[in-house]
């Protein structure tokens, strides 16, 4: 089996190029959009992705590290899945006793309330906590299959919580210094190509525009968080658009009107083809984090270096070109061989996608420069995640630095 790059190293390498093309087009004149070309690309668009299919074999291939990079193809594989969704236990030390009402009060809101169970893993008398939310999504290390259904609740309980609780700093898996760069490009294109689009007679002709012309951008440099992050952009604005047009009925001039109901068709169509991409659990495509940071909600703060991702990626591949050549193998003894490699191949795997990963994420977390007493931080990450032993090893080596660990596991 042939691994192909992350998202996030395919971001990496493609950043300099892929800058400079979304700031041409955030700052480039409004082009008038030919409409019979746009036609076709929606039509040949819409075939592609009739007739596109994704194994399981390519899922795994796909999803080289979590977050941004591995859960964007969540629902076109999770819908069609029937298991139970399992969560492994992975937690190393049992949660510490708390009386009622704690949580409410460091917190400043009912965690249950908000869909997720909490847990005090570390308590802290300084108040100092790292607050991990856990988030669902398709976890390579451990392979757990959740449906696209419950990874679209867990976000929406993931959003509740973002916006309810008193965090000083939200850090996201998923999100390193490259990804945040290439997420508040993606945020400015929503703040001046597509939020200033009013219900006039050209809104349709220029949103048709903006969306070919940012699609074509994303699909040139293979970035699956750009074509995820414009789907929601514009499945946005056409609902927006339409609503603005029921309530405030335009009259078009003849002149303009084949025009303009050609734009509304094509809109249509990129309305199909974006929902297409996002399946019915849109949520389970594009998590809360991103949605709330693309809307101006909220500032997200890296988990992740690219160097981590890239042993990662590394360490995956060998897994997975160890477990490709098994079925190659015929001889007991060979066989045997094989296994044992194929299990430490696993474990190193597990320990760069999940140990080291969590070590990183603490360590940035440290760096914050609010990182003070009576301060929380919020820490979207899987909920297969535990990070109570690298924040015991931090406390160790910086004891006056101590921070406390709070688990919200999705109930």
């Amino acid at each position: 089996m042939d691994s192909k790059e992350s998202p996030e190293l395919e971001i990496a390498k493609a950043k300099p190029s892929l800058l400079q093309e979304l700031q041409a087009a955030i700052e480039e004149n409004l082009r008038q959009p030919d409409v019979l070309q746009s036609t076709r690309k929606i039509e040949t668009a819409l075939t592609r992705e009739q007739k596109k299919k994704m194994t399981r074999r390519e899922f795994l291939q796909g999803l080289g590290i979590l977050g941004v990079a591995g859960t964007l193809v969540g629902s076109l594989i999770l819908s069609e899945q029937e298991e139970t969704p399992r969560l492994p236990t992975r937690f190393a030390r049992e949660a510490e006793k708390v009386k009622p009402g704690v949580f409410r009060e460091i917190l400043g809101f009912e965690p249950k309330i908000c869909g997720f169970e909490p847990v005090m893993q570390i308590n802290n008398k300084n108040k100092r906590f790292i607050v991990h939310i856990g988030q669902f999504h398709p976890a390579a290390g451990s392979l757990a299959i959740i449906r696209s259904e419950e990874i679209a609740q867990n976000q929406r309980n993931i959003e509740r919580v973002l916006e309810q609780g008193q965090f000083e700093a939200i850090f996201v898996e998923g999100v390193s210094e490259e990804s945040k760069e290439i997420l508040v490009y993606l945020r400015k294109i929503k703040e001046r190509m597509f939020d200033p689009l009013k219900p006039d007679a050209l809104a349709w002709q220029q949103l048709v525009d903006h969306y070919f012309q940012v699609e074509g951008i994303a699909k040139e440099h293979q970035c699956p968080i750009c074509q995820a992050i414009l789907d929601y952009i514009v499945l946005n604005k056409i609902k927006e658009l339409e609503n603005d047009f029921q309530t405030q009925p335009l009259i078009v001039k003849p002149e303009e009107q084949e025009v303009f109901v050609s734009a509304y068709e094509i809109a249509k169509s990129i309305e199909i083809l974006a929902s297409s991409h996002q399946g019915r659990e849109s949520e389970a495509v594009l998590e809360a984090p991103f949605r709330m940071f693309i809307d101006g909600k909220i500032e997200i703060y890296p988990t992740e270096t690219l160097k981590e991702n890239q042993e990662a990626a590394v360490a995956l591949s060998e897994y997975e070109k160890k477990l490709n050549q098994l079925d190659s193998f015929k001889d007991k003894k060979a066989v045997s061989l094989l296994t044992k490699e194929i299990v430490e191949e696993e474990n190193n795997f597990e320990k760069q996608a999940m140990d080291d990963r969590e070590k990183v994420a603490i360590d940035l977390i440290s760096q914050h420069p609010a990182f003070a007493p009576g301060q929380k931080f919020a820490l979207v990450y899987g909920a297969v995640h535990d990070f109570s032993q690298e924040v015991n090893q931090f406390n160790q080596e910086n004891p006056n630095l101590a921070v406390g660990l709070i688990y919200l596991a999705p109930a």
